[in-house]
């Protein structure tokens, strides 16, 4: 973690919760048919899927990793019954990409295999250049 940084505290996880029933709520009281939770992307509740070293009810095994986006789920079922759900969920955790320059071509970010790949299935008509 950054120097200063400090972990959310279970309970302030469970007051983001509430304020995701909250506003959910008052989506659907003002007309919207749905809401769509960003579980992805490096934000809050996709951070909370790779949270495996962190103590507390929203780390360590898969059960306690899942459990904010099943708790914003569950309290906007509650809260809103009617409305629709749509989640954006990372299918996996990587680390960061970072370019390899050994491995790169013309200063692009691709592997120079990738263009030796397809200059061999161009000649072998393939593909067309």
């Amino acid at each position: 973690m950054p120097k200063g940084a400090r972990l959310l505290s279970d309970e302030e996880i469970a007051a983001i919760i509430r304020h995701f029933h909250a506003t959910a709520k008052m989506a659907s009281r003002i007309g919207f048919d749905f809401v769509d939770i960003k579980h992805c992307h490096g934000y809050l509740g996709h951070e909370f899927l790779s949270a495996y070293t962190r103590k507390g009810k929203y780390g360590g095994n898969f059960e306690n990793r899942t459990r904010f986006l099943k708790e914003v789920v569950e309290g906007i079922r509650a809260e809103a019954p009617k409305l629709k759900i749509a989640v954006r969920l990372s299918a996996f955790d990587t680390v960061p990409f970072r370019a390899d320059p050994t491995r790169a071509h013309d200063h692009k970010l691709g592997p120079r295999r990738m263009l030796e790949s397809r200059k061999l299935q161009e000649k072998a008509g393939r593909i067309i250049p």
